[in-house]
């Protein structure tokens, strides 16, 4: 049975080959480069960003949280903020944003731009994170609680594996 040429992908052939071409692959003229300066801290409080005075920053935009107006991303609640502007609450959250005109150069001010910590007791069981005196969510940290009831419950507990 020979294979039908519509079953296929139509970019199929040209991603095989290596042929294919993606937005990293466009060089567009004056196209900024940029990164995201993360915590290397589960939680720590924010002393400072302290940028290097020896580099020359005049081609680098650098955003921390004070230069983003209601820093925050509503998705489930107004809880979290674009960029962390006085406590990391875990490891890879943004700090900063570096724009350069290269992407060599962005790596490089990553290098003069200096994050300092404070690392603060952190919650790694979800199973005694009710019990924390850390509260990151309301009195309990359970972030969102919804309650789905179907069928019949005490059926379920009886006839369930335990």
């Amino acid at each position: 049975m020979k294979p039908n040429p519509k079953d296929f992908r139509v970019d199929a052939l040209s991603k095989l080959r290596g042929e294919a071409r993606y937005i990293r692959d466009e060089r567009i003229l004056g196209l900024w480069h940029g990164l995201t300066v993360r915590s290397p801290h589960p939680r720590a409080r924010i002393i400072s960003i302290d940028f290097d005075d020896a580099f020359n920053w005049q081609n680098v935009t650098v955003v921390t949280a004070q230069d983003v107006p209601n820093n925050y991303v509503a998705m489930i609640e107004k809880d979290m903020p674009v960029l962390a502007e006085k406590i990391v609450n875990y490891v890879g959250e943004p700090v900063a944003l570096i724009a350069a005109p290269s992407p060599e150069l962005a790596m490089e001010a990553r290098e003069h731009l200096h994050v300092q910590y404070k690392p603060l007791p952190f919650i790694d069981d979800p199973l005694q994170a009710e019990q924390s005196d850390i509260k990151l969510y309301g009195s309990n940290n359970v972030f969102k609680e919804i309650r789905i009831e179907r069928g019949d419950l005490d059926e379920a507990e009886k006839t369930a594996d335990k």
